[in-house]
């Protein structure tokens, strides 16, 4: 049940990303602020790490759908809300995808309803055919790897589904629109 609605909120995510708008920037093109924010309204008080991301030219804070260019041949899509990656917002579960001359080689998932949202997968050398992959399991804001673990990969006619073992156990299931052709 759990992996009808993860793949049912994938999908409607990527729906959303379809009718937004694509920008195009280079990656030399935005300018990363990364500060510490100190929480006054918890009692508990403690800090958060925040990464805005602005365009050079106009010192403005990323908002939309964006196509960022690493170089002539590698590209990624990510979604930006107020400068910030939205990567666990409702509806917006962010899968980043990082393209090497047109096709997929490599995904980075980030999903809200896990039990922290400290944390992202990634996937280095993606391959939609490959049954048996390496996954990362990545500190949001400073990209450092927590944990390798191993991922057995199935693909279905519409999603998909990865199953964790290492550390990391347990399953995830996404749509393949867009990931998979």
């Amino acid at each position: 049940m759990r992996n009808i609605i993860l793949a049912i909120l994938l999908f409607l995510g990527n729906k959303l990303y379809a009718q937004k708008d694509t920008i195009v920037i280079n990656q030399q093109d935005i300018r990363i602020k990364q500060e510490q924010v100190h929480h006054l309204k918890n009692p508990r008080g403690g800090y958060s790490l925040v990464k805005e991301y602005y365009l050079k030219a106009t010192n403005e804070l990323l908002n939309g759908f964006y196509k960022i260019i690493i170089d002539k041949n590698h590209f990624y899509t990510l979604y930006f809300e107020d400068g910030i990656r939205s990567l666990k917002t409702d509806p917006y579960i962010n899968t980043i995808k990082y393209y090497r001359n047109n096709s997929i080689y490599k995904l980075e998932v980030f999903y809200p309803t896990l039990i922290t949202t400290l944390y992202y997968y990634s996937i280095e050398n993606f391959n939609c055919k490959v049954k048996r992959l390496t996954g990362y399991k990545k500190n949001i804001f400073d990209d450092t790897t927590k944990s390798t673990f191993k991922i057995k990969q199935k693909t279905t006619k519409d999603s998909i589904q990865w199953f964790f073992k290492g550390n990391e156990k347990g399953n995830m299931s996404f749509s393949k629109i867009e990931v998979c052709k």
